[in-house]
């Protein structure tokens, strides 16, 4: 589970927006998640963008996604401002992708956090 603040800001989008978004940006990736059950119940991670993005998609179901930014609705063209990048070790310039999500019908409390998995890449 993430910590989510009073600055948090966190608005919906379809699984299958989300799933379409990395198909089409990041096809060669491997995903981890942290604090689900729900994907975790389908598949083992790390997993690739396709198997996740299938899933996502047979879920169809709305997410909540964290944004720097109050918005109403984000769409996949639009997902990209929902990219929070951390480096891969202190002081080097590599960095990995992660999102944070909850469920519609959770709360912020409930929120997990989908990562681009560099362990299982190497």
């Amino acid at each position: 589970m993430i910590s989510s603040s009073a600055t948090s800001h966190f608005c919906p989008i379809s699984s299958q927006d989300l799933a379409h978004w990395l198909r089409t940006n990041v096809p060669d990736k491997l995903w981890s998640v942290d604090g689900e059950e729900r994907l975790s119940a389908h598949l083992d991670f790390p997993c690739t963008t396709e198997d996740l993005a299938t899933t996502l998609y047979n879920i169809n179901q709305v997410l909540q996604v964290q944004v720097p930014v109050s918005i109403d609705h984000l769409t996949e063209p639009t997902l990209t401002m929902a990219i929070q990048r951390f480096p891969v070790s202190p002081g080097e310039p590599d960095e990995f992708m992660s999102f944070s999500f909850y469920w519609e019908g959770q709360s912020p409390e409930d929120a997990w956090v989908l990562s681009e998995d560099l362990i299982g890449d190497s």
